[in-house]
């Protein structure tokens, strides 16, 4: 015959052996028996022990962090998120799988993981581990909360002093990770400089224009940040 085992989220505690028997007649039968495998010393099933789990905000992305004391039977680590507007805790409801880690199997040694959720809108958010054993079962840890704040709204701001000479200040904002382009024009369009050409983390920005061999006049800087471009105009005067 074969035997199944129905093992609940928390491990044991409700655990049951089912004997399924084959008589030869293609019908399997199920006596009414059956006992506790709390009972079956011999199993010595020994959960994963979680002992750190942190979940821990840098600009738009939320990493997370745990660690475990000892791992027996573990396939490894679903990550699953929600937002927290689903309110109770104890609700199933808004949960989704991010991604997967694998497990170390069965060892007595400290293992350290991380997962990493990139660009992430801004909201409050809540993170769980679904761990996940080679038979099947599997067991969620606590939740822990993460708060994504916005820097504000993508912006390119007047540059100071204006007119200036021979140099100047340009401030800008960047409210996500993104790549950002600054170039600064003649007044035929003809671009002169390439201010920033590479990614930014979001926030706050200042980059200096130093116009010193350049002739005196009207000249344009226009940046490029995702989806946002915008143009602004500036007078230099010797």
């Amino acid at each position: 015959g074969t035997s199944e085992f129905d093992l609940s989220s928390s491990g044991l505690a409700s655990a049951r052996y089912i004997n399924i028997i084959d008589d030869g007649d293609g019908v399997a039968n199920t006596p009414d028996a059956g006992f506790d495998l709390d009972a079956i010393e011999a199993l010595d099933i020994v959960p994963v022990e979680l002992n750190l789990f942190t979940a821990e905000v840098i600009e738009n992305d939320v990493h997370l962090t745990w660690a475990t004391a000892t791992e027996k039977n573990n396939r490894g680590f679903e990550i699953e998120r929600r937002s927290s507007e689903v309110g109770d805790q104890k609700s199933e409801i808004g949960w989704a799988t991010l991604g997967f880690i694998k497990g170390n199997g069965t060892t007595t040694e400290s293992h350290f993981y991380t997962y990493n959720d990139m660009d992430v809108q801004p909201g409050i958010y809540q993170y769980r581990l679904k761990q996940m054993d080679f038979n099947g079962s599997y067991e969620y840890s606590d939740i822990r909360e993460a708060e994504v704040t916005s820097a504000g709204e993508f912006s390119l701001e007047q540059n100071y002093p204006n007119p200036f000479n021979p140099s100047t200040k340009i401030e800008y904002t960047v409210s996500r990770r993104t790549l950002v382009v600054l170039k600064v024009y003649n007044i035929l369009g003809k671009e002169i400089a390439t201010l920033v050409n590479g990614q930014k983390e979001a926030g706050n920005y200042r980059v200096n224009f130093d116009a010193e061999n350049l002739p005196c006049g009207v000249y344009f800087y226009k940046i490029e940040a995702g989806s946002y471009s915008n143009v602004r105009k500036m007078l230099f005067l010797k």
